[in-house]
Protein backbone atom coordinates (compact mmCIF):
# COMPACT_ATOMS: atom_id res chain seq x y z
CA UNK A 1 0.00 0.00 0.00
CA UNK A 2 2.88 2.28 0.79
CA UNK A 3 4.35 1.87 -2.53
CA UNK A 4 0.83 2.58 -4.42
CA UNK A 5 0.20 5.75 -2.19
CA UNK A 6 4.19 6.84 -3.54
CA UNK A 7 3.45 5.78 -7.11
CA UNK A 8 0.35 8.32 -7.28
CA UNK A 9 2.24 10.69 -5.27
CA UNK A 10 5.38 10.84 -8.07
CA UNK A 11 2.33 11.06 -10.77
CA UNK A 12 0.83 13.42 -9.12
CA UNK A 13 3.71 16.05 -8.95
CA UNK A 14 4.63 14.89 -12.65
CA UNK A 15 1.49 15.92 -13.88
CA UNK A 16 1.26 19.04 -12.16
CA UNK A 17 5.02 19.76 -13.41
CA UNK A 18 3.75 19.24 -17.07
CA UNK A 19 0.47 20.84 -17.31
CA UNK A 20 -0.25 23.89 -19.11
CA UNK A 21 0.09 26.65 -17.01
CA UNK A 22 -0.81 30.45 -17.57
CA UNK A 23 2.69 31.30 -18.69
CA UNK A 24 3.04 28.91 -21.53
CA UNK A 25 -0.58 28.61 -22.58
CA UNK A 26 0.05 31.25 -25.08
CA UNK A 27 3.09 30.37 -26.39
CA UNK A 28 3.94 29.73 -30.11
CA UNK A 29 5.19 26.80 -31.55
CA UNK A 30 8.06 28.18 -34.42
CA UNK A 31 9.97 26.49 -36.92
CA UNK A 32 13.80 27.02 -37.73
CA UNK A 33 14.50 27.35 -41.11
CA UNK A 34 16.23 24.36 -42.57
CA UNK A 35 19.45 24.88 -44.82
CA UNK A 36 17.89 21.84 -46.95
CA UNK A 37 15.04 23.10 -47.29
CA UNK A 38 13.58 23.00 -51.09
CA UNK A 39 11.05 25.54 -51.11
CA UNK A 40 10.15 27.26 -54.09
CA UNK A 41 9.12 30.76 -54.25
CA UNK A 42 5.34 31.23 -55.45
CA UNK A 43 5.89 33.82 -57.72
CA UNK A 44 8.02 30.58 -60.21
CA UNK A 45 5.13 28.13 -59.02
CA UNK A 46 3.24 30.58 -61.08
CA UNK A 47 5.19 30.49 -63.73
CA UNK A 48 6.15 27.22 -64.25
CA UNK A 49 4.25 24.44 -63.02
CA UNK A 50 5.45 23.05 -60.02
CA UNK A 51 5.79 19.20 -61.27
CA UNK A 52 8.46 20.35 -63.35
CA UNK A 53 10.51 22.46 -60.64
CA UNK A 54 13.96 21.02 -60.05
CA UNK A 55 16.08 22.81 -57.77
CA UNK A 56 20.03 22.79 -59.38
CA UNK A 57 22.12 22.75 -56.32
CA UNK A 58 24.82 26.12 -56.69
CA UNK A 59 28.49 25.57 -55.10
CA UNK A 60 29.29 28.95 -55.31
CA UNK A 61 28.96 30.88 -52.00
CA UNK A 62 28.44 34.65 -53.91
CA UNK A 63 25.34 32.98 -55.75
CA UNK A 64 22.46 34.99 -54.95
CA UNK A 65 20.02 33.40 -57.18
CA UNK A 66 18.30 29.80 -57.08
CA UNK A 67 18.34 28.23 -60.42
CA UNK A 68 15.64 25.62 -61.40
CA UNK A 69 15.55 22.97 -64.21
CA UNK A 70 12.04 23.44 -66.53
CA UNK A 71 12.77 20.84 -68.62
CA UNK A 72 15.70 18.01 -69.87
CA UNK A 73 16.11 16.19 -73.16
CA UNK A 74 18.19 13.91 -74.48
CA UNK A 75 18.90 13.85 -78.12
CA UNK A 76 21.78 12.45 -79.91
CA UNK A 77 23.83 12.43 -77.15
CA UNK A 78 23.60 16.38 -76.09
CA UNK A 79 21.60 17.18 -73.19
CA UNK A 80 19.08 19.99 -74.08
CA UNK A 81 17.80 21.57 -71.13
CA UNK A 82 15.75 24.68 -69.59
CA UNK A 83 16.19 26.62 -66.67
CA UNK A 84 15.05 29.36 -64.55
CA UNK A 85 17.43 31.69 -62.25
CA UNK A 86 15.39 33.20 -59.69
CA UNK A 87 17.49 36.35 -58.17
CA UNK A 88 16.53 38.81 -55.42
CA UNK A 89 15.34 40.87 -58.16
CA UNK A 90 14.36 39.54 -61.35
CA UNK A 91 13.47 35.95 -63.31
CA UNK A 92 15.54 35.06 -66.06
CA UNK A 93 15.35 31.62 -68.20
CA UNK A 94 18.35 29.82 -70.12
CA UNK A 95 18.70 27.47 -72.38
CA UNK A 96 21.33 25.09 -72.30
CA UNK A 97 22.60 22.14 -74.62
CA UNK A 98 25.27 19.94 -72.96
CA UNK A 99 27.61 17.56 -74.40
CA UNK A 100 29.19 15.66 -71.06
CA UNK A 101 31.30 13.70 -72.74
CA UNK A 102 33.45 16.77 -73.53
CA UNK A 103 32.12 19.27 -70.93
CA UNK A 104 31.12 21.79 -73.75
CA UNK A 105 28.21 23.95 -73.79
CA UNK A 106 26.25 26.28 -75.72
CA UNK A 107 23.74 28.69 -74.18
CA UNK A 108 21.35 31.35 -74.22
CA UNK A 109 19.84 33.29 -71.82
CA UNK A 110 16.77 35.59 -71.87
CA UNK A 111 14.59 37.65 -69.42
CA UNK A 112 11.01 35.67 -70.54
CA UNK A 113 10.41 31.91 -71.21
CA UNK A 114 8.90 32.70 -75.02
CA UNK A 115 12.19 34.25 -75.76
CA UNK A 116 14.00 30.50 -75.31
CA UNK A 117 12.18 28.93 -78.48
CA UNK A 118 13.82 31.15 -81.04
CA UNK A 119 17.53 31.05 -79.13
CA UNK A 120 20.59 31.35 -81.19
CA UNK A 121 22.63 29.03 -78.60
CA UNK A 122 26.03 30.05 -80.46
CA UNK A 123 29.69 28.83 -80.43
CA UNK A 124 30.39 25.62 -78.11
CA UNK A 125 32.15 26.77 -75.16
CA UNK A 126 33.97 25.26 -71.74
CA UNK A 127 32.47 26.71 -69.08
CA UNK A 128 34.44 27.97 -66.66
CA UNK A 129 35.21 26.36 -63.41
CA UNK A 130 33.02 26.97 -60.53
CA UNK A 131 31.03 29.42 -62.07
CA UNK A 132 26.87 28.52 -62.23
CA UNK A 133 27.21 27.14 -66.00
CA UNK A 134 29.73 24.44 -64.73
CA UNK A 135 27.20 23.59 -61.87
CA UNK A 136 24.56 23.16 -64.41
CA UNK A 137 26.84 20.45 -66.33
CA UNK A 138 27.74 19.02 -62.79
CA UNK A 139 24.20 18.52 -62.04
CA UNK A 140 22.94 17.58 -65.68
CA UNK A 141 25.67 14.97 -66.25
CA UNK A 142 26.05 13.02 -63.14
CA UNK A 143 22.13 11.87 -63.91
Amino acid sequence: MKIKSSFLIVSLLFLVACSSSDETSNVQSTQEPSATTNSVDPEIEVSVPKSELTSIPMSDSFENGRYFLISHITESGLENIEYMRKGNDNISYGKMEIRCSDNQIRKYSADNADALQSANMGDWITPSPDWTDQDIVNFICKK
